[in-house]
């Protein structure tokens, strides 16, 4: 059935969400499985070598964000022929880089294992390397490009639908390999296989659907020449997102302490993700709407904010007051890592809701184009974060990292708010920043008597489950309220620029 114009954000968030939740829900079972049956090094390996592969998608340089943010005029003006122009300069540069690529996960399989210490058979690290480097090779020369595509012309529900089967059948996989007995290199082998196969499903699907895409015609580079600005702010992103697993690594060298950061960060990245799809389900309509005039962009933006501002805060909040309790259910009986140490919760939850709101206020920056003049603000944030984790890790550990984030992410969103209030939205901060404490009041005032009245201690997982329930529903019905009273504001709001 054709999904009409009006539909697309819809469908792209009930497919979004619905992958979100159900990778979240099969994923929570593999990092058990791994630490259970292999040890928390091993799940910590397979933590470092997934955030090591994220750095080494920097040498698709911005192009993505270029592309799409270029695609949208020629596709809400039907120009095929440009559209074809940008698609053919995407494809030209991901040749030329893909063998870079190759080359990249050739020389991590042989310098990796030699340069952590771990009890790990040299040969199994570097055949897991192996495995999760070609499919990212394959993703980034065969389909990449076509997901652009659907990204800009707000079809994600169509990838996110592959993402979702893929997910299914990859982890089902993985638990099945595991529960059997197989070591980890089989379990990566299926990991291999199952993204490889995605990968060729949406080539076939673009072909039979946009039969008039033709990525090899005249290449317009033109339209994507701010790809190397686009590229500084996806380095910030990349340093920010994965810096913290990478200094762990190598600086401490405990993959112990590099499996009890990524166990709070599946939580709380579980949450960014639902709210990362979210938001990429309806940036095709904030690029749309910056095409047309200042002030349709402001209008859509402010409705968006509001209500993805109101959202964010009342999932960090349950996050927050059920990451401890899940996280002791979850390491019942492991002794080789502090699981449960003092703060964590606390620096992990003002880390992800500071990245939320940064990244909000990026996606009026992408929709506008202003890639370029906004990258003095990544350079800074890339400073900072850098600088103050590199200086505090030898000393705190998996706190330093997290102070560093902090750090860097408060610079940042301080500049971008500013930035798209003034320059983009052209108009004053004081709605964004009367959002902001509003929020900001009440989830404090939530999180603090959440400690008081809800317990540190859950039996099972269903009577954790059956407190996070009503807890949320709650949390949401009081954020909810604070919605209709910044609504009901925004009558002013002529007054206020």
């Amino acid at each position: 059935m054709k999904i009409i114009p009006e539909k697309k954000s819809l469908a792209n968030l009930m497919t979004g969400v619905s992958y979100q939740i159900i990778n979240t829900l099969l994923g929570l079972v593999l990092p058990y499985l791994f630490i259970t049956s292999f040890g928390s090094e091993t799940n910590g390996l397979l933590s470092s070598i997934t955030q090591l592969f994220v750095y080494v998608n920097l040498l698709e340089a911005g192009v993505g964000a270029a592309s799409v943010q270029a695609m949208y005029r020629p596709l809400a003006n039907g120009d095929r022929d440009g559209v074809n122009g940008i698609l053919a300069a995407t494809t030209r540069f991901y040749l030329r880089t893909g063998i870079l690529y190759v080359l990249v996960v050739i020389l991590l399989t042989m310098l990796y294992p030699v340069s952590v210490h771990t009890d790990l058979p040299n040969s199994t690290v570097s055949a897991v390397i192996l495995l999760q480097g070609f499919s990212g090779a394959v993703n980034y020369l065969v389909s990449s490009k076509y997901t652009l595509l659907l990204k800009a012309e707000g079809k994600l529900y169509i990838s996110n639908t592959l993402a979702l089967s893929a997910s299914i059948l990859r982890n089902v996989g993985k638990i099945v390999a595991i529960s059997m007995g197989y070591d980890v290199v089989a379990v990566q082998a299926i990991h291999f296989v199952i993204s490889v196969s995605q990968s060729l499903v949406i080539v076939i699907y673009i072909k039979w659907k946009y039969m008039w895409v033709r990525p090899w015609g005249k290449a317009n580079f033109q339209a994507i020449a701010q790809r190397n600005s686009a590229l500084v702010h996806q380095l910030a992103w990349l340093v920010f997102n994965h810096i913290d697993v990478v200094l762990l690594t190598f600086v401490t060298g405990n993959l112990a302490v590099v499996s009890v950061y990524s166990l709070y960060l599946l939580v709380f990245e579980a949450i960014q993700n639902v709210l990362d799809i979210i938001g990429n389900g309806l940036q095709y309509k904030m690029g749309y709407n910056a095409q047309l005039s200042t002030e349709a962009l402001r209008k859509y933006y402010r409705q968006y904010e509001a209500g993805f501002l109101a959202l964010s805060f009342a999932l960090i909040v349950v996050a927050y007051l059920f990451v401890r309790g899940f996280i002791r259910l979850y390491t019942s009986g492991v002794t080789d890592a502090d699981y449960l140490a003092p703060g964590l919760a606390e620096l992990f939850a003002v880390m992800k809701l500071l990245s939320i709101i940064r990244q909000m206020n990026r996606q009026a920056v992408e929709a506008a184009g202003h890639f370029k003049r906004t990258q003095k603000y990544s350079i800074a944030e890339m400073g900072i974060n850098l600088g103050f984790s590199l200086l505090l890790v030898p000393f705190w550990g998996i706190y330093g990292v997290l102070v560093g984030s902090i750090a860097a992410l408060l610079f940042s969103v301080v500049s971008y708010t500013r930035y798209t209030n003034l320059v983009i939205l052209k108009t004053n901060c004081r709605i964004a920043c009367s959002r902001l404490i509003i929020y900001l009041i009440t989830a404090i005032v939530i999180a603090a008597m959440g400690d008081v009245l809800l317990a540190e201690e859950y039996g099972s997982y269903l009577e954790l489950i059956l407190t996070v329930i009503p807890t949320f529903l709650v949390v949401c019905a009081a954020f909810g309220g604070e919605v209709f009273i910044v609504f009901r504001c925004t009558i002013c709001k002529n007054r206020l620029r």
